[in-house]
């Protein structure tokens, strides 16, 4: 029996029924998770666009990069 069987995960499941713990198993394509990691992304663009912006403030003209 290992970590990803189905057996496990059954017994796994029926064990924490008696405990009243209750299993939230997130798929990696789920809403969730893609709302997270678009969140995410969206974040990281907009301070690499900060760090850019503060870097090419303080070049003089000829060295910007755009």
């Amino acid at each position: 029996m290992t970590d990803g069987d189905a057996s496990f995960r059954g017994a796994f499941s029926r064990e924490m029924e008696q405990y009243n713990v209750s299993i939230r198993v997130v798929d990696f394509y789920s809403f969730e998770s893609l709302a997270f990691i678009k969140a995410l992304k969206k974040r990281i663009a907009i301070l690499t666009y900060k760090i850019q912006y503060a870097i090419e403030g303080q070049l003089t003209d000829g060295e910007r990069s755009r």
